[in-house]
């Protein structure tokens, strides 16, 4: 994949300046001209939660989630994550690399409860009164 390259070019898909001005709406048309290297983790997020290019634009969420499992939009911490997790069955059953690649974030997912959770109980057992 040719990440200079916007979604447009790579979809060739060009989309007519949008009738209805929300902010998200305006936000998603003007994101898919941006090359896909200049897409910052919010730009992703919220492109990724509207299910646009979700075929260009989730393994390079995955590349970022698996280097910063809560890398972060504007939202908070894990928005990114939390977007990726919300897309439908469909698209991952239809593409099985990037659903293994999923998967594989969710053992780190599962890994990381259970630090945070032993880290949780050593510091009440020291903090606790």
């Amino acid at each position: 994949m040719d990440k200079s390259k916007t979604l447009e070019v790579l979809e060739n898909d060009f989309w007519i300046d949008p009738d209805f001005k929300s902010s998200l709406v305006v936000a998603c048309h003007q994101l898919r001209k941006i090359p896909l290297k200049d897409l910052s983790p919010e730009n992703l997020r919220l492109l990724i939660g509207q299910e646009i290019g979700l075929n260009y634009l989730v393994p390079i969420a995955l590349d970022i989630l698996e280097k910063d499992l809560l890398a972060s939009g504007d939202m908070y911490d894990g928005d990114l994550l939390c977007s990726v997790a919300r897309i439908k069955s469909d698209f991952w059953d239809s593409n099985e690399g990037l659903k293994a690649r999923a998967l594989d974030l969710t053992s780190s997912i599962t890994s990381a409860l259970e630090t945070l959770k032993e880290a949780d109980d050593l510091f009440k057992g020291k903090l606790s009164w």
